[in-house]
């Protein structure tokens, strides 16, 4: 469990982390695979906060 809550916090800060040109790019050290994943389940998780307020 405290895995998941540390992998759901990075993701959470993951837009603080990558405020500049590269947050479009990928910031995860290039590796935009990843990156793209992190990003949509942050952005699946606003989407399901916005649904469930």
């Amino acid at each position: 469990m405290p895995e998941d809550a540390s992998y759901l916090s990075s993701i959470v800060l993951l837009p603080v982390k990558c405020q500049n040109v590269n947050f479009l790019k990928g910031c995860n050290n290039g590796n935009e695979k990843n990156f793209n994943l992190e990003l949509r389940f942050y952005q699946f998780l606003h989407f399901v906060m916005f649904l469930s307020a």
